[in-house]
């Protein structure tokens, strides 16, 4: 097995995609997991901290910064929801729906063109592969955190 490459090329692939993500995310001037929570929100509006948490895999301390930072940009609102007044919802404003868009818009381009560097075969196996990597380091991720005994 090829570990020692395959292990350079995540690394190598990571770093080259949180350069994208921060050059998609700095057409508003947002770190990256402000944009996260936006583009998350934008995907499903009414997250609360506990699902953001989930979906960004980020602790719910710097999460909660990361909201209070929005809200004061005038990103999101937390509302409270009228079944449960203990629970809190984080809303995008017009604001943050436009940045979402805009976010969206910019990382859309940037993935066209990188995919415009492969063929039609070439983009199916792609997603193939991409999708079984996804499904594997989510059993073994899942399994880590001592959820799958």
């Amino acid at each position: 097995m090829q570990i020692k490459e395959i292990r350079r090329l995540t690394r190598s692939l990571s770093r080259s995609l949180v350069v994208s993500e921060k050059e998609g995310a700095s057409c508003c001037g947002l770190p990256i997991l402000q944009s996260h929570i936006l583009i998350e929100l934008g995907e499903k509006n009414g997250l609360s901290l506990n699902e953001l948490s989930k979906q960004l895999a980020t602790e719910k301390a710097s999460l909660s910064r990361a909201v209070q930072a929005l809200v004061e940009k005038g990103y999101v609102s937390r509302n409270t929801e009228r079944k449960d007044r203990r629970a809190i919802s984080i809303q995008l404003t017009d604001k943050g729906q436009k940045s979402v868009n805009d976010i969206t818009k910019d990382m859309n381009r940037y993935t066209e063109e990188v995919i415009n560097q492969f063929d039609e075969s070439e983009i199916e196996d792609l997603m193939y592969y991409l999708k079984k990597l996804d499904n594997a380091l989510e059993k073994v991720n899942h399994c880590t955190s001592g959820k799958c005994k």
